[in-house]
C-alpha cells in the first residue's frame, strides 16, 4: 500500500510539475503578446493624433 502511493507520487508529481510549468509559460507568453499589441496600438493612436 505504501509502495503504491510512493509510485503514484513519483509518476504523478513530475507530470503535474511539467504541466504547471507549461501552463505558466503559455499564459505568460500570451499575456506578453497581448500587452505588446496593446502598447503598439496605443503608440499608433498617439502617432496618428500627433500627425
Amino acid at each position: 500500500h505504501c509502495n503504491s502511493i510512493y509510485i503514484l507520487i513519483c509518476h504523478f508529481f513530475p507530470i503535474m510539475l511539467i504541466w504547471h510549468l507549461t501552463f505558466m509559460v503559455c499564459h505568460f507568453f500570451r499575456y506578453t503578446v497581448a500587452y505588446t499589441n496593446h502598447v503598439e496600438s496605443w503608440n499608433n493612436v498617439i502617432l496618428k493624433r500627433g500627425s
